[in-house]
């Protein structure tokens, strides 16, 4: 494996994200040379995108990126050596990855907020746990295998709800296809506020207070300019208000204003 490791690191501007790639480089290297499947701790999204950009830049192309399901947002990357067979792939999956099922005690309304909150608040850091799947009556919540029997035995509160929870196989989890819809809007412009008040019913005013406010991810990073341009295949999160991808930019009508269409996850 030979490639410059300076000058593959040198055009990532974050030292968080430097050093996540560094880590990356590292385990890729341990795979060539001891033949050993590994892999990274759960990467955002965001993150992903930029192991990608790093792990071709390399030369590298013996990886996967994986979180337990097929639509997962945050997944590892696993490095597999050569002549790796999909059963021993999928073994090691099964050894390196649990899911956390937590079932509420009572009746009340949790969130993933909720969760994620009650997860971070055991002293675990974000990065052992990947997808939060909120259902409506239980949650679960896919995370390192080594942290599992910790979190299963000493979660047992989120909110101010008793909760139970145990450990279940990856292998068993089955998640139905997240429910969503299209809106298609006509807009003034392509502005990150135009965009989110139409993907989220709100006001252009009320929609520039939460990006300013601090509650809008624009491809899983906080935005507060409410100018920023928004592009096809973008992803916009705001707090409490769900998520919704730019998918198409049809063109100007007839009123000069831009048709587009946008999906809307529920």
């Amino acid at each position: 494996m030979k490639y410059n490791r300076e000058n593959v690191l040198r055009n990532i501007v974050k030292s968080e994200d430097r050093l996540i790639a560094a880590r990356l480089l590292d385990k890729a290297e341990f795979t060539v040379r001891t033949n050993r499947l590994v892999h990274s701790d759960f990467l955002d999204p965001r993150q992903l995108k930029m192991a990608q950009m790093v792990l071709e830049s390399a030369g590298i192309c013996r990886y996967r990126f994986y979180g337990g399901y097929s639509s997962a947002e945050r997944s590892v990357v696993l490095f597999i050596p050569d002549f790796t067979d999909e059963d021993d792939l999928k073994q090691y999956c099964s050894t390196i990855l649990k899911v956390i099922e937590i079932t509420p005690l009572m009746r009340g309304s949790l969130s993933h907020r909720d969760y994620l909150g009650s997860l971070m608040g055991l002293g675990i850091r974000r990065s052992v746990a990947g997808d939060i799947i909120v259902e409506k009556e239980k949650c679960r919540i896919i995370v390192l295998s080594d942290i599992a029997e910790y979190i299963a035995g000493n979660l047992d509160k989120v909110g101010n709800i008793g909760v139970s929870a145990k450990i279940s196989d990856i292998m068993e989890l089955s998640v139905p296809a997240p429910a969503k819809k299209e809106i298609r809007a006509a807009v003034s412009s392509l502005r990150l506020d135009c965009i989110c008040a139409s993907a989220f019913g709100l006001s252009r005013s009320k929609a520039s207070d939460f990006i300013k406010g601090g509650k809008v991810q624009f491809n899983w990073e906080t935005a507060t300019d409410t100018d920023r341009l928004v592009g096809e295949g973008d992803t916009l999160s705001m707090r409490g208000k769900g998520r919704a991808v730019l998918e198409k930019v049809i063109g100007r009508t007839r009123n000069d204003r831009i048709s587009i269409i946008i999906t809307k996850y529920v």
